[in-house]
């Protein structure tokens, strides 16, 4: 197995993080500022198509270019959807493409961070490597929606948008060093 695992699983982990606290507290930001239930509902149900009708993409891409670039594409989706939900906040418009692009941004990364996981972690522990991925990712995604709510309070909507530019930034810099693992490893 490699040492880049952990690291891996932490990925996935961000990327959920991320997406799972900005889409719990959407619905009632955009009811909160004028929309309707119905309305709101509209623009989660956009954001779940986002997190899974490209995912065949994705993982096609991931086989073709490779699990880390889909990986950086993820995470650059990601931002740039927290950056329009953080910077147009009132514009119902341009947060529901925010909550497509943040959908479309997790598929990748959990697309591309999975197969990467299947890739360093051959042999017979693989499947409880890939469990215990899913596992952290769940809690994770659990956390951020736990923790959603009081950050909107403090934050506001925008803030906590911006907040999760925190989870970005440490995805990226877990993917270099994922990156510089590899490498050592394949010199070994």
């Amino acid at each position: 197995m490699s040492r880049a695992v952990p690291f891996a699983i932490a990925v996935i982990g961000l990327g959920h993080a991320t997406m799972a606290g900005v889409m719990a507290m959407t619905p009632v930001h955009l009811v909160h500022e004028g929309a309707t239930v119905g309305e709101a509902s509209f623009v989660i149900s956009l954001h779940v198509a986002g997190m899974y009708a490209m995912s065949p993409v994705f993982g096609i891409l991931s086989d073709k270019i490779g699990r880390v670039p889909v990986l950086i594409v993820g995470q650059v989706v990601l931002a740039i959807s927290l950056a329009l939900t953080a910077l147009f906040p009132m514009d119902h418009t341009i947060v529901t493409i925010g909550l497509i692009l943040l959908g479309l941004g997790w598929s990748a990364n959990t697309v591309a961070g999975s197969a990467l996981i299947g890739e360093l972690s051959q042999g017979p522990k693989r499947l409880t490597i890939q469990g215990r991925s899913d596992a952290a990712m769940s809690a994770s995604g659990a956390l951020a929606g736990v923790l959603a709510g009081p950050a909107v309070t403090a934050l506001g909507y925008s803030g906590l948008s911006f907040a999760a530019f925190a989870f970005v930034a440490s995805a990226v810099a877990l993917v270099a060093l994922i990156v510089t693992l590899r490498s050592r490893e394949s010199a070994e």
